[in-house]
């Protein structure tokens, strides 16, 4: 599916060229000049496509903050580094285990984690957040406190996963990232203010 998508323009820029060939003088300069302008075409759209694409950056650590009932919540943040803004942003995790059967072979255990934050319809990107002077591209997300219980499995891994839609172009994408030593990667604090992932 994505081979026919990115087919579908220079199938479109070569059938125009024909079409205009077709209609014009059928020369060598014709087709030249066509078979140039059909490339060129190509390539802004290629250009555009991948100049509005988007660009998420992921925490590479979780911040263990207290909320108003000085209870622990673990707390993720991203930043939203495209130019453009981000649409239908789906955001969900899992836990994944290694655990050892009777045989002493390893399975995958995969746990799907409920968040209260899973879908966010846009997100601002560097320009609007520039413009309108508020840190607008970047989203905290609080994580299931059951997680905490994972800390000192050492087969257990948390997977984050992002996808979302470019509001210029169109072009999706997901991002993923996966914590595997979840001792070491939820840290007591709170997140930086700005675009800052750092943790104070």
């Amino acid at each position: 599916m994505g081979l026919l998508k990115r087919l579908t323009i220079p199938v479109l820029a070569l059938v125009l060229t024909i079409f205009i060939i077709s209609k014009g003088e059928f020369t060598y300069e014709n087709i030249a000049t066509e078979l140039l302008g059909a490339i060129l075409f190509t390539l802004i759209f290629f250009l555009i496509r991948n100049t509005f694409a988007p660009v998420l950056k992921i925490s590479p650590y979780i911040a263990l903050q207290s909320n108003d009932d000085k209870k622990k919540i673990p707390v993720l943040k991203f930043v939203n580094y495209s130019f453009s803004s981000v649409n239908d942003v789906h955001i969900s995790a899992r836990i994944i285990r290694r655990v050892a059967n009777s045989q002493g072979r390893f399975e995958m255990y995969i746990e799907n984690l409920k968040l209260e934050l899973e879908y966010i319809r846009s997100i601002d990107g560097m320009w609007g957040s520039f413009r309108n002077r508020v840190n607008s591209n970047t989203i905290r997300v609080a994580l299931p406190t059951e997680i905490l219980n994972k800390v000192d499995e050492n087969e257990s891994t948390l997977e984050l996963m992002i996808s979302c839609r470019d509001s210029v172009a169109g072009r999706e994408k997901t991002f993923v990232h996966k914590y595997h030593h979840l001792k070491s990667e939820i840290v007591d604090g709170y997140f930086q203010t700005g675009r800052s992932l750092e943790i104070d």
